[in-house]
């Protein structure tokens, strides 16, 4: 759960491989069997990098379990109800009130936190210095974003879905 970020496998400049395929900065990689796969983030800089988010591993894809995973969000395509039982889930333990909406409360003012610090050292520092982020620094704001649900693939190739809309629903109700 607190193990370091994992993401989408990226190549980090322009190269050529052995094969003399050509590369550019940011295409993704692929493994042995021509699949995509993830990779330890191990210090860098989360901008521009797809975070694996622990709610898309709570079931193992393919699996009867998964079909009815409403976090999960790894997928080409989430269905209506999904994004409607996801959002409620995302919303309910706020109004719950008592020490599990205090909790709850805490929980994502710290992820949050987590993911925008960061960022504001890095324009901070970018005023006096051309400092690189500290690799702990990355590590901290790949954890928010860890920590955020993931958005299927539908959803980030159309502005106008249905799981956009009932994802900014919740992030103002939040």
């Amino acid at each position: 759960m607190f193990s370091d970020p994992l993401v989408l496998a990226q190549y980090e400049e322009d190269t050529i491989d052995k094969d003399g395929t050509k590369h550019k900065k940011g295409d993704y990689k692929l493994n042995d069997e021509g699949t995509y796969y993830y990779e330890t983030l191990g210090g860098r800089s989360p901008i521009g990098k797809q975070v694996l988010s622990s709610l898309d591993t709570l079931t193992v894809d393919g699996t009867k379990l998964n079909k009815y995973d409403f976090f999960d969000s790894d997928d080409i395509e989430k269905s209506v109800k999904g994004v409607i039982a996801k959002n409620v889930a995302t919303l309910i333990p706020m109004f719950v009130g008592g020490p599990i909406g205090t909790v709850y409360s805490t929980a994502l003012i710290a992820r949050e936190m987590a993911k925008s610090l960061p960022m504001l050292y890095g324009m901070t520092t970018a005023l006096f210095s051309d400092s690189e982020t500290p690799k702990w620094m990355n590590t901290i704001a790949a954890m928010g974003d860890k920590f955020t649900s993931g958005t299927s693939d539908y959803a980030k190739e159309h502005t106008f879905s249905i799981e956009n809309f009932g994802n900014l629903i919740s992030d103002v109700a939040l």
